[in-house]
């Protein structure tokens, strides 16, 4: 017998750890692999975004810190994002 599970399930609980963990980046990194892993094999990979700073905890660092008219973006830690 098959086991299955609820994949929207699984992603809202990533994206809670991946916004506001204040572990390490490793740990997030481990997230994003099994994430990223079961989305891909089950069809439903749709992409992420990056967060921004007024998403993460304060003194941590934002995915991205948008430059003027978009352009010239930063990206300090690469391990905060939402996925779709």
């Amino acid at each position: 017998m098959r086991k299955t599970f609820a994949v929207r399930s699984l992603v809202e609980n990533a994206n809670t750890m991946l916004k506001t963990s204040v572990v390490s980046k490793d740990f997030r990194e481990g997230v994003i692999s099994l994430l990223e892993t079961s989305l891909h094999e089950t069809g439903n990979y749709r992409g992420y975004r990056y967060l921004d700073g007024t998403e993460v905890p304060p003194r941590e660092k934002p995915g991205v810190i948008m430059g003027e008219n978009g352009l010239d973006n930063i990206f300090p830690d690469t391990t905060r994002r939402r996925y779709f």
